[in-house]
């Protein structure tokens, strides 16, 4: 019931529920009370038999997930504001009292992508901050944190994705540390955005009926995802 309810908040037909919209339109929902206050409103959504309460907890989520992304859009534009147009260094490490942990991965990933570049977002606090960290390929931000983890008090994740905390007077010197191990490792054309191609298709004699074919052969290979990203195609 909840599943289905939620489902329908997010004008998706259960019958035909694809990778993306379980990634970006089910999983935002499911995550933004927990982003906000506190999970148990999605546990709560996915146990409950209950098609009353269901709707009423979809309801409360899809209010979540609508102040999430204006949250996560402020910080997004404080953030930027704070780094400029053209910023010189290779890493960026942003912090603010007022940046809540609960978004602050969304918003290292969306100003690594526009940046092109490894981005550390950090909720500052009196004593201890915690913060969230996106790289670039070619960046493996955790095999950074490692360089400086005498400067954190715990710090997880992977290649491209990591949490970290650290006492707040040594923020400035993981700036410092995280500018200069970019500036080993990444060149200036690594901090250009590019588009992996996997094939030209124009001039080819493609009409309305032969993308359409093409498009039903294409997803038969999903689910899409991690260690299988849809083909990029060129017209």
């Amino acid at each position: 019931p909840g599943l289905r309810a939620l489902l329908q908040r997010a004008g998706l037909d259960h019958a035909n529920v694809s990778a993306s919209d379980i990634g970006f339109r089910l999983g935002p929902r499911l995550n933004a009370a927990g982003r906000l206050d506190h999970a148990m409103v999605g546990c709560e959504l996915l146990l409950t038999q209950d098609h009353a309460r269901a709707d009423e907890l979809a309801g409360i989520l899809d209010q979540k997930n609508g102040e999430r992304q204006q949250l996560t859009n402020a910080v997004l534009a404080e953030a930027r504001g704070r780094i400029g147009p053209h910023p010189t260094e290779r890493a960026l490490v942003v912090d603010d009292p007022g940046w809540p942990g609960g978004v602050i991965g969304l918003v290292a990933g969306r100003l690594a992508e526009e940046y092109c570049r490894p981005v550390l977002i950090v909720e500052r606090s009196e004593v201890e901050s915690r913060g969230s960290a996106r790289s670039i390929a070619g960046f493996n931000i955790i095999a950074a944190l490692e360089r400086c983890s005498d400067l954190l008090t715990k710090f997880g994740g992977h290649a491209q994705a990591a949490g970290f905390s650290l006492r707040s007077e040594l923020i400035p010197t993981l700036r410092t540390r995280m500018a200069a191990l970019a500036a080993e490792y990444l060149r200036e054309e690594d901090l250009v955005p590019t588009i992996q191609l996997d094939a030209e298709i124009g001039g080819r004699g493609f009409g309305a009926a032969e993308l359409l074919a093409l498009q039903e052969q294409m997803s038969a290979l999903e689910p899409f995802g991690i260690g299988n990203q849809p083909p990029v195609l060129m017209w």
